[in-house]
């Protein structure tokens, strides 16, 4: 594959896996973080949803002071704790498949920093105001690749409320 041929995919991949702006109640979010290694067990389902609770305080906190911030200070906090909780190299590898392992390793860090960025830049556009949303946590179960699936609720006013589903990997 060429190099422009290889970035083309990459970018397109970046907008297929972007997240889901979460501005109606009909659209499912879909996060992955990281939680303790092994098989699920009560101490790793707690810190996935810890994981998965930290982002969202962060999304909240960014609405509620959406103006004060702006985008920039919006996507500075959120970039912050997508870092923090997210295992964006193994999202990559996964999202690319077999694709990964064609790849250089300078390409892998563009994808990577790509997604990182893209990310940050959907979630500082999509949080930008505070209309009483909250996020409530359902459950968690085990799922595919050694993670744990968290399920939440995006309570949104107090007209509607849809689930969201957050990945974390173990």
């Amino acid at each position: 594959m060429r190099p422009k041929e290889s970035l083309a995919r990459l970018l397109l991949l970046l907008v297929l896996l972007a997240p889901v702006p979460v501005a109606t109640a009909e659209e499912e979010a879909v996060l992955v973080a990281v939680s303790a290694a092994g098989p699920p067990s009560e101490e790793a389902g707690a810190a996935a949803r810890a994981v998965v609770e930290s982002l969202h305080g962060v999304l909240l906190g960014c609405m509620k002071q959406a103006d004060e911030f702006g985008f920039q200070g919006r996507y500075d906090r959120i970039a912050a704790e997508l870092e923090e909780a997210f295992d964006l190299t193994f999202m990559a590898r996964m999202a690319l498949g077999a694709t990964w392992k064609e790849l250089a390793e300078q390409e892998r860090t563009e994808f990577v920093d790509l997604s990182r960025r893209y990310s940050a830049s959907k979630y500082a556009y999509n949080f930008n105001g505070n209309w009483g949303e909250r996020f409530e946590t359902l459950s968690y179960e085990p799922a595919a690749r050694g993670t744990l699936v968290v399920k939440t609720t995006l309570e949104i006013g107090r007209a509607s409320s849809r689930e969201t589903v957050e990945r974390a990997v173990g």
